[in-house]
C-alpha cells in the first residue's frame, strides 16, 4: 500500500512519509519524530475529534499530552490497538494551521466539554479553525 500511494500521490504532490511500524512504538516515534524535523513537513493539520475529545492518538489523561517530544508512543490507548504513536501537542504548536472537524451529535459532548474545559486533549491542540456540523455544536 504505502508503495501504491509514493507512486500514485508521491509523484503528483510530493513526498509522503507514515510511521515505520516494522519498529517498536518508542523506536517509531522517534524516527518519525526525526523526520518531521528534517522536513519541516506541516503547514496545515487537520484532525477530526473523537467523541471522547481526543485527538490524533491524544486521549483524555494520556500521559503522551504532556509529552515534551513531537511524536511519542502510547502504550495503553482505550481504543484498539492499544500500542501505537501519536504526535504530540509539542508539534502540533509549531503547526501554524491547526484545523479541527467535528461532526455528528456524537461529538455534542466533547464540544461542549472543549468550550467549558481548558484541560480537554482538543482544547490543548489550541485549533485556529473549527469545522462543525449542528449536529454537533449544541
Amino acid at each position: 500500500m504505502k508503495q501504491l500511494l509514493q507512486k500514485t500521490l508521491g509523484s503528483e504532490f510530493g513526498k509522503i512519509f507514515t510511521a515505520d511500524t516494522t519498529l517498536s512504538p518508542s523506536d517509531s516515534a522517534r524516527d518519525y519524530a526525526s523526520r518531521i524535523v528534517a522536513e519541516n513537513m506541516f503547514d496545515v493539520c487537520v484532525l477530526g475529534m473523537g467523541d471522547d475529545g481526543h485527538i490524533a492518538s491524544l486521549f483524555p489523561g494520556s500521559s503522551a499530552l504532556e509529552s515534551p517530544k513531537l511524536c511519542a508512543a502510547v502504550d495503553d490507548s482505550p481504543k484498539p490497538p492499544i500500542r501505537r504513536i501519536t504526535m504530540t501537542n509539542a508539534a502540533f504548536a509549531n503547526i501554524s494551521n491547526r484545523w479541527l472537524l467535528a461532526v455528528g451529535a456524537n461529538k455534542a459532548t466533547a464540544v461542549a466539554e472543549y468550550i467549558g474545559d481548558g484541560r480537554t486533549p482538543v482544547r490543548q491542540f489550541d485549533p485556529t479553525e473549527i469545522f462543525a456540523d449542528e449536529a454537533a455544536y449544541k
